[in-house]
């Protein structure tokens, strides 16, 4: 007795093309899907990188000339800070905040909306603005983004902060 054993794959090759062709229709279809629906909106809302400089010019021994959040200024001696964009990201000018070290806006001539410009402009390499300040205040330039996400994109502390 003679055992002939069929030894036949024919199957194996169709059933693996039509598991690998449904794989790549739901790939492609659940990609198209995220695109269309919008779901990628939320993704691209990085804070920007660029890097600002800080130069401090003081007035002289004069005080209650800086930067005022609401509260009286009664140390330190009054100066100009110029905030100089020295490179990286262009910076959405409309989105730019000056915060305080409690993470409050700083109150100055212009208001927080505008820091370079009116209306607010876009922030590239070289534009710079010039804010009052203490010598003993800090400073944060902070992003706020459309989701109210922030991010501090600088930040400077006066020669005479603790």
């Amino acid at each position: 007795m003679q055992f002939a054993v069929l030894a036949r794959d024919d199957a194996v090759s169709p059933v693996v093309g039509v598991v690998l062709l449904v794989a790549v229709v739901v790939l492609l279809s659940s990609t198209v899907g995220t695109v269309a629906l919008g779901l990628t909106e939320g993704l691209s809302s990085s804070p920007p990188r660029a890097v600002l400089a800080f130069e401090f010019e003081e007035r002289g021994g004069s005080k209650d000339q800086g930067l005022d959040d609401g509260a009286a200024v009664e140390s330190g001696r009054g100066g100009d800070l110029t905030i100089t964009h020295a490179g990286g990201d262009v910076l959405p000018g409309n989105d730019l905040r000056l915060r305080d070290d409690d993470g409050g806006d700083l109150a100055f001539p212009g208001g927080p909306v505008g820091l370079f410009g009116d209306p607010p402009y876009p922030v590239s390499a070289g534009d710079s603005v010039e804010v009052p300040v203490n010598s003993d205040d800090t400073v944060r330039v902070v992003w706020v983004g459309e989701e109210g996400e922030t991010a501090v994109v600088g930040s400077w502390r006066g020669p005479d902060s603790g």
